[in-house]
């Protein structure tokens, strides 16, 4: 049934209106000192006593032709509210205004969410729609059992969409421009719905929401159980957004740019493809499709590479753009969109290879004149770094050559770098459409030797794969062992190709004792939606991180019997925003290991969905939207090939917890590998923590340029393994200079008078009490030594106050030479334990020793001996106590 509660400090159920006692409240708020709660019933009110119908909505509400299914509400300070639902928004323009109806209604759209908006003296309305009037669905049945307690009905679904309108004096804006259906498997961009907003009067403000992956208007998404349950986790996204024409507000979400490190040595070139649509998409160049943005991003961030030093200096792609199985292979206008989308950017030439998809039954003619443009040698534009002269091979014709070879000038050395075409499957089979026409084994052969006479390293990129023992084979060439023998054999140092939505890393040719490295690339498009997919021949979405390879050549370490130099890839993901989530929180415990991770969302884009199914999965489904740091665990057959995206986690006190290497050989994601000296080890590619001592530090995750940091607490605890523990930095410990107790005044000499200030004159002492001497009793010989100082029972004793210590005494420095600040700890004697205290008597000046005190020190000493005799052992704890006795009063002072 309906319910509100109120809050002082205890929640109390508040009465409702006749009427109102099933009610189901979807939203509340105040405007000015006024709450306004909706419900399916109807809006309340309440103005600081008790719930009532709002009789001014309820009159506007009541002329519409069915009832109103209002469901969101927002306030402003000044009384301004906005109350929408299923096609209408009713707005108030201040505390004493009457209710009325927006410019322009919502036709056909429920608003999920709502904020008011102050404009000069009208209220305006802000508001996340979904193009539907089917939600909230409505309560699924549930059986009731009189004899068990009364079921809860499941919470709202969330909706697939909720895109975000403003109201303006022409009617209502689209603020996102998100909202339309696409056409085949290549779906446009999808805005995350936005499901809460809170803005200021201003408009500017936040937003949350995020997709359950629920199906949405373009048939997008999953609905039901089974594999529509798995569709909707993979691809579900959340998201905290920053909204207004006027900037968003002030704040930081501690994320922020990190240069990606490229140390001086090696020759670089940024190597990346394969960003394939499933079928046309020349059109579609206005619907931020995945393959779109993911290459020009990529581009992008290459460019700002090269412009450092050490930076790349060529983008090599690997072709595959064009579907093979979409029917338009060689079409001129996809050719001319890749060729946009490829576009060299400034400081950064673009070589490409001939994909399968690029030749069609009048060969590659669209290909070369769509890319005859480049820089030569592929086109015949100049570029700076780059000469082909001197290289074998023949003149070409018109447009962009199929294959070709240039030498790179530059920091690292000079590298030659060969482009083959085996699009149509082998070197041979490609030879009919070559430009320059010419065959191209003897022509590689030819190259490959001119580089070896002159001492310069070479690459070879591709379309096909060369090693034929990789499963599943995807893009294989029909001559792999053939072409990778040629490539050994004549000094190549590496192969680089093109391999559908994964990266992967091999050797060629399969099985034999020679190799030289194959490098595969192809994620620079959709990613798969399928895991262990090698049984069903499809790319396997744990090899597919977005984002490209940095090739380095050490040239300087080239081989001169081989001509091969060492060659590496890095692979950078391509990622618009990073997070770092603390798996076991930001409050650890010492010595307990934890974990965290890293999540970059890819870039936002249109992804490939296909039709649902009868059992509500669409085939292909989407792909997950975040890349993992690290990724999932590899369990699959080829795990060894995976190429890893490139990030590093970092502590700034690695002396307070430090991330450490995971034990691969454990399934447990928080078991720490040892070392041969019995202690864990540091690394920054593993999200694994060892917390070693108490106290504060920031960690960080670095990753496709960007950087995110977070504060995490190391509480106090034990030390245990096997995380162990480490010495604090000594720097860390701030140590308070001690200062010396000043030397302690003598007493003044037997006999002598105090010192007098001058001109005092001090009163005449008073006479000496006359009292009768108190009878001398015999000592028992027990304590006679005790009493051999020469206690006098009659008069005031004169005792020194102790002399300081000789010695500076501090607090002991633990083995190794670390300082540990100890906190003063304050304990009782335990009943069991004896205590040893010391002792000193002074007679108050005013009176005389009384003597019965003489009796109570015998008893206590007595007592003493007896529980030290008959008491259990124990080392004694040592306190000094000084006690002063009068005849009036006693005060005790301890420490």
């Amino acid at each position: 049934g309906g319910l509100i509660l109120s809050y002082d400090k205890t929640w109390t159920p508040m009465a409702m209106p006749a009427g109102f006692g099933d009610a189901g409240f979807t939203s509340v708020t105040f405007a000015g000192r006024q709450a306004i709660a909706v419900s399916d019933k109807g809006v309340l009110v309440n103005d600081g006593g008790a719930w009532r119908v709002d009789a001014d909505l309820a009159e506007l509400t009541g002329r519409l032709s069915r009832p109103p299914a209002l469901l969101a509400a927002s306030g402003l300070p000044d009384g301004g509210a906005v109350v929408a639902g299923r096609g209408i928004v009713a707005i108030r323009d201040s505390a004493r205004a009457p209710w009325r109806f927006s410019g322009q209604p919502l036709l056909g759209q429920t608003v999920l969410a709502a904020a008011a908006i102050r404009e000069g003296a009208s209220v305006r309305a802000v508001v996340s729609v979904i193009p539907q009037l089917s939600w909230p669905p409505g309560d699924s049945p549930v059986d009731e059992d009189p004899n068990s307690p009364t079921p809860l009905y499941p919470a709202y679904t969330l909706p697939g969409d909720g895109y975000l309108l403003r109201e303006t004096e022409t009617g209502w804006r689209d603020e996102q421009r998100t909202a339309f259906l696409g056409s085949g498997s290549d779906r446009p961009v999808k805005s995350d719905p936005v499901l809460a907003l809170l803005l200021q009067e201003d408009g500017d403000g936040w937003a949350v929401g995020g997709w359950s992956g629920e199906t949405d208007f373009a048939g997008r998404g999953a609905s039901g159980s089974g594999g529509a349950r798995a569709v909707r986790e993979r691809v579900r996204t959340a998201g905290v957004y920053r909204y207004g024409a006027g900037g968003a507000p002030a704040g930081s979400t501690g994320e922020r740019e990190a240069p990606i490190p490229l140390a001086p040595g090696p020759a670089r070139f940024v190597v990346g493809g394969h960003p394939m649509c499933a079928g046309p998409c020349a059109e579609l160049d206005n619907q931020d499709l995945a393959p779109d943005r993911t290459l020009s991003l990529a581009l992008d961030r290459a460019a700002e590479l090269a412009g450092r030093g050490n930076g790349p200096r060529a983008f090599l792609s690997t072709g595959g753009r064009i579907n093979p199985e979409a029917g338009i292979d060689g079409d001129g206008s996809e050719e001319r969109r890749h060729a946009r989308l490829l576009e060299p950017r400034a400081g950064l030439p673009v070589f490409s290879a001939v994909s399968e998809g690029d030749v069609g039954s009048s060969g590659a003619q669209a290909f070369s004149g769509a890319f005859s443009g480049f820089p030569a040698p592929f086109g015949s534009a100049a570029a700076s770094g780059i000469s082909s002269d001197g290289i074998p091979g023949a003149a070409p014709t018109s447009g962009a050559r199929t294959h070709y070879a240039f030498d790179s000038e530059g920091a690292g050395g000079k590298v030659r770098v060969i482009f083959i075409d085996n699009s149509a499957g082998s070197l041979a089979a490609s030879d009919p459409h070559q430009n320059p026409a010419e065959s191209q084994e003897p022509w590689l052969i030819a190259v490959l030797d001119d580089a070896r006479s002159k001492g310069i390293p070479a690459i070879v990129v591709g379309s096909r794969d060369l090693n034929s023992g990789v499963s599943p084979r995807l893009n294989a060439a029909t001559d792999a062992d053939r072409v990778a023998k040629i490539l050994v054999e004549h000094g190549a140092s590496a192969y680089f190709h093109d391999r559908p939505e994964e990266n992967r890393a091999a050797t060629i040719p399969a099985g034999e004792s020679v190799t030289i490295p194959q490098f595969s690339t192809g994620t620079l498009g959709y990613r798969s939606p399928y895991e262990d997919s090698a049984s069903i021949g499809q790319p396997d979405s744990l090899f597919g991180n977005s984002g490209f390879l940095i090739a380095e050549v050490d040239a300087d370490k080239r081989d001169p019997a081989t001509n091969r130099a060492p060659v590496a890839v890095r692979l950078i993901p391509v990622i618009e925003d990073l997070s770092l989530q603390a798996v076991d929180g930001n409050l650890l415990r010492r010595s307990r290991p934890s974990l965290f991770e890293g999540l970059g969302r890819r870039p936002v884009a249109g992804d490939r969905w296909g039709r649902a199914g009868s059992d509500g999965v669409p085939s292909p489904a989407g792909s997950s939207p975040y890349a993992e740091f690290p990724g999932a665990p590899c369990q699959v057959a080829g795990c060894s090939t995976r190429v890893n995206p490139e990030f590093t986690f970092s502590s700034s006190a690695p002396d307070v917890l430090d991330f450490v290497r995971q034990d691969p050989a454990s399934s447990n994601l928080r078991k720490p590998l040892l070392g041969a000296d019995d202690k864990v080890i540091s690394d920054g590619g593993s999200g694994l923590v060892c917390p070693f001592n108490a106290g504060t530090a920031d960690v960080t995750i670095a990753a496709g340029g960007r950087a995110v940091t977070e504060p995490v607490t190391v509480l106090p605890g034990t030390v245990a393994r096997p995380c162990g523990t480490r010495p604090l930095d000594p720097s860390r410990i701030v140590q308070k200079p001690v200062k010396s107790s000043p030397p302690a005044t003598p007493p003044p000499p037997a006999g002598a008078s105090p010192a007098v200030l001058p001109g005092l004159v001090p009163p005449p002492p008073p006479a000496p009490p006359v009292t009768k001497p108190n009878p001398t009793k015999a000592v028992p010989a027990l304590f006679g030594g005790f009493f051999a100082a020469g206690l006098k029972l009659q008069g005031p004793p004169q005792i020194s106050p102790p002399p300081p210590p000789a010695v500076f005494v501090s607090t002991p420095v633990p083995p190794g030479g670390a300082t540990v600040k100890v906190e003063k700890r304050e304990e009782e004697a335990a009943p069991e334990q004896s205590s040893a205290n010391y002792v000193a008597v002074h007679a108050d000046e005013r009176g005389g020793f009384e003597p019965y005190m003489l009796g109570v020190a015998l008893i206590a000493a007595i007592a003493g001996v007896i529980l030290f005799r008959g008491g259990r052992r124990r080392d004694p704890d040592f306190a000094l106590t000084r006690a002063t006795f009068d005849d009036r009063r006693s005060n005790t002072y301890r420490r």
